[in-house]
Order: C-alpha cells, then sequence, then structure tokens
C-alpha cells in the first residue's frame, strides 16, 4: 500500500493574495510559500492520512471529485521532489533551512532575545511617529548633504589625508556594524509591530557582501501591506542612525563620522537595489505581487531564449507559445537584472584582475611598512589592510564566478534549443507556466 508523510509540521493561513492559485500561506517547518486551497487542502489531508487511498477519500469529502491517479501524480512530481513528502515515517529527510543564496550563515542573536530587543521600538512604526521620524531624518540628511557639497575641495583634502589610525578604524567599523545591527532590529521591530513573531539574527555571505540578516518568515502570513513594513523596517532604522549622527559630525567635523555617514548612506542605496537579494528584491516582490521573483525572472528569460532560438533557426513551427500569464512588472525585471548582472560581472572581474596585478606592489608596500616600524598599531594596521584586500579578492572573485555562471546557463539554452532535433508536435504544446 503506498503511503506519504509530510516531512514537517503543517501550518496554513490565508492571504490577501487576490490570485485563486495563491489565496493561502502554507509553512511545512521552516519552509514557506502562498498556494491555492485545493493544495491546502490536500496537505491537510496529508497530515492526517498516509495511505494514498485514506488522502483521496478524505480529499474528496468536500464533493470535489480526484482521482487516485491524479492525486498520485501531484505528490510524486511535486511534493515529493520539493522534499515536502516523504515515503517513510522512519527516514523523513530533515528539511533544511539554509538559504540558498547565502553562504556560510551563522546565528547570532535567538528568536527570544531578539524579540526583547525589538520590542521596546515598535512604538517607531505609529503613523504620526513614523512621519514624523522620516520628516526629521530627511532634514538632517539633507542638510548634511548640502553642508557637505558646500566644502566639497575641503571634503577631498580631508579623505585624501585621511589615514585613520587604528582607533579611528575600530570605531568607524564598530559604528557602522551597529547602523547595520540596528537595521535587522528594525526588520524584526516592523514584523512583531504587524502581528508576526521575528526570529534570530544571523550573519552570513551574500556574493562579495557580508551580510546581517533578520529572519522572519513568519512575516509570509501577514498582507502586503504589513509585509512591505517590515521589507523597509530596516531601512528606516538606519536611516534614524544615520541622521543622529549628523549633528555630531557638523558640531567635530570628524571625518570618521563623516566616513560613516558617506558609507551608511551608500549600503542603504546597495539594500535597496532590487536585483540583489536585499531589501529593495523583496519590496519589489511584494509591490507586484510576484512570490519567487528570482525564478519567475529566469523561467521567462529561459522561455524568450528558445523562442528565438527556433526563430533563428528556421524552425518557425517549434516556437513555442508566449510565456503565460507574465506581467510588464516581470518582464522589465527580467530584462533589467540580466543587463545589471552583465555589468556586475565585467565590473567584478576587472576588478579583480586589477587586485591580482597589484599584489605584487601591496606585498612590497607591506615589507617595507614592517621594516621601517616596530609600532605594534602600525603592524596591526598594516597587517588588517592586507588581510582586507585579499578578502575582497576572494570575494570579488567568489561573485564574478557566481554571476557568470548563471550568466551561462542563459547561453546553455540557447545552444540546447538550436541542437534539438525538430518536431510535429506544435499544435499540442503548451506554454511554461510561472
Amino acid at each position: 500500500m503506498e503511503r506519504y508523510y509530510l516531512t514537517d509540521e503543517l501550518s496554513l493561513s490565508r492571504t490577501d493574495d487576490p490570485q485563486i492559485g495563491r489565496r493561502y500561506c502554507i509553512f511545512i517547518g521552516r519552509r514557506v510559500f502562498h498556494g491555492s486551497e485545493r493544495l491546502a487542502r490536500l496537505l491537510e489531508c496529508l497530515a492526517r492520512e498516509s495511505s494514498l487511498d485514506a488522502i483521496v477519500e478524505r480529499l474528496n469529502e468536500d464533493g470535489v471529485t480526484f482521482s487516485v491517479e491524479q492525486v498520485r501524480s501531484v505528490i510524486e512530481t511535486q511534493l515529493l521532489p520539493a522534499g515536502l513528502v516523504s515515503t517513510s515515517k522512519q527516514a523523513v529527510p530533515p528539511v533544511s533551512d539554509r538559504s540558498s543564496y547565502l553562504f556560510f550563515a551563522r546565528r547570532l542573536v535567538g528568536p527570544a532575545m531578539v524579540a526583547r530587543a525589538c520590542s521596546p521600538f515598535t512604538f517607531l512604526f505609529a503613523p504620526r511617529v513614523l512621519a514624523v521620524a522620516l520628516l526629521a531624518c530627511g532634514g538632517l540628511l539633507g542638510w548634511w548633504m548640502l553642508a557637505t557639497l558646500a566644502h566639497v575641495g575641503d571634503l577631498r583634502t580631508a579623505v585624501a589625508a585621511l589615514d585613520m589610525t587604528l582607533g579611528d578604524a575600530l570605531l568607524f567599523y564598530a559604528m557602522l556594524f551597529g547602523a547595520l545591527a540596528f537595521h535587522e532590529l528594525g526588520h524584526a521591530a516592523a514584523s512583531r509591530y504587524s502581528g508576526a513573531d521575528p526570529a534570530e539574527i544571523g550573519i552570513g555571505l551574500y556574493l562579495v557582501f557580508p551580510v546581517l540578516f533578520c529572519n522572519v518568515t513568519e512575516a509570509w502570513r501577514l498582507p502586503r501591506a504589513s509585509r512591505m513594513r517590515v521589507n523597509l523596517g530596516g531601512v528606516y532604522f538606519q536611516l534614524i542612525v544615520t541622521a543622529l549622527a549628523v549633528p555630531v559630525q557638523l558640531a567635530t567635523h570628524s571625518a570618521v563620522i563623516a566616513a560613516f555617514i558617506g558609507a551608511s548612506m551608500t549600503a542603504l542605496c546597495v539594500t535597496l537595489n532590487p536585483f540583489f537579494r536585499f531589501d529593495g528584491y523583496w519590496v519589489y516582490s511584494d509591490l507586484f505581487r510576484l512570490p519567487n521573483l528570482r525564478d519567475q525572472s529566469r523561467a521567462w528569460g529561459a522561455h524568450v531564449l528558445t523562442r528565438v532560438a527556433h526563430w533563428l533557426t528556421g524552425r518557425r513551427d517549434m516556437v513555442p507559445p508566449p510565456f503565460a500569464g507574465a506581467p510588464m512588472a516581470l518582464r522589465f525585471y527580467a530584462l533589467a537584472s540580466t543587463l545589471f548582472f552583465t555589468l556586475f560581472a565585467l565590473f567584478a572581474a576587472r576588478t579583480a584582475w586589477r587586485l591580482v596585478a597589484s599584489l605584487p606592489a601591496l606585498l612590497g608596500v607591506v615589507e617595507a611598512r614592517f621594516a621601517s616600524t616596530r609600532s605594534i598599531e602600525a603592524i596591526i594596521a598594516v597587517s588588517g589592510s592586507a588581510a582586507l584586500v585579499l578578502v575582497y579578492l576572494a570575494g570579488v572573485l567568489f561573485s564574478a564566478l557566481m554571476v557568470l555562471s548563471t550568466l551561462g546557463r542563459g547561453v546553455r539554452l540557447v545552444r540546447l534549443a538550436l541542437a534539438a532535433p525538430p518536431r510535429r508536435s506544435a499544435s499540442n504544446s503548451q506554454g511554461v507556466s510561472a
């Protein structure tokens, strides 16, 4: 007798998504996705029954008739490959909660401590407080930018002459790390304010970027407006911290604090970039109701490449029908992200080559500095600088390889489409669905 088991505990909740195929938020352990009412009902039956006949019988209690073959096909072709269902209760495979795009991820703060830390700051999301805080941040940062532009010559001289001592460097990185940690606390506070419990805060590596992250998986249960509040909560909190540094910098004319403000504003621009999987990516995904945005854009791009390949080879009878249900926002994202990552890969490769070419000179400078001084502080600073350059070089090379590998998939798709033998079943072909 055929038996099937869910790989983890099931939890369901309704969503505000108007599309019929995404009416339910489905949790299986720490795996979460939006699905149809029929899929949710099937998973509920799987949670209660294990034999295929019993699952089908319970599923048909609602008056909709499903055959054993239909249910078996869904389980075998979709749920089993996804790791949501197992055929053995004793050997249920563990569902990994590791991100597919974060490497070396490690927890820094557990859920209980995150909840305690973010609770005092949830009031910042009250509408009136939010409006006042954003106006104040905009005024302070605008003031700093105008003051900076007014003394741009002095600033360039200061930056050119800036040779941070070990104490300055430690202060700069401590301030920047604190701002980024408060950024993640903003996601947690927004999640808690909206009624979803945040999980842990951790650290990992995304492409060339060492990143902090806050696990707000529970936010998938929230309406779209609340999810966008969670997406932008980190940016909001980092703006507050950066703006608070402005009066101090203008009063003290500290080059270290000025460097922190500039670095923090740059980090905000990067995190709002929708092509990296930072906050801007999730904002775009929720704004246009495009879950699995990266996968959907790749599927649309692969479909377009297949159509183009068939047209170029003269096999017009083999051209598949247009991609079903691809909104303009998805098409724009797919094209723009392809262009962006192509340029990013070229930039990363060029930067890596320059770093490799400059390594002999860098090592010569380090050797000269070691020979000319015995100061512990100088030795630590020089060693740290050399180590950072090597780490950055490794990160740039890794990023270039990752992006080039992704772009290479498109080239392989074109080659496979060109090499595919012609078939005469165009009338029965179906379009790729998102």
